[in-house]
């Protein structure tokens, strides 16, 4: 029987890579981050796994996501919100 968490990884192995945003403009590599821009200039921020990074190493990945999306966060993953302060 498949668990929730084994659907899970299976959706971050298998989509959270180009199969996910098949009509982005630019995509930007940040660590494991995928800074995803369409047309229009409206993007978002995907990942598939971070690979046991620390507080420190996640804040600065988010200080350079805000950098490059300077509106801010609409998804609450965990940690964000701390990261960003």
């Amino acid at each position: 029987m498949t668990t929730s968490q084994e659907y899970l990884e299976a959706y971050d192995r298998q989509l959270r890579t180009d199969a996910e945003t098949p009509s982005a403009i630019a995509v930007r590599r940040v660590g494991p981050l995928r800074l995803v821009t369409f047309a229009g200039g409206r993007g978002f921020v995907t990942y598939q796994d971070l690979g046991g990074a620390d507080p420190v190493t996640i804040a600065g990945w988010v200080g350079e996501a805000l950098a490059y999306y300077p509106c801010g966060c609409g998804d609450h993953a965990g940690g964000v919100e701390d990261a960003r302060a």
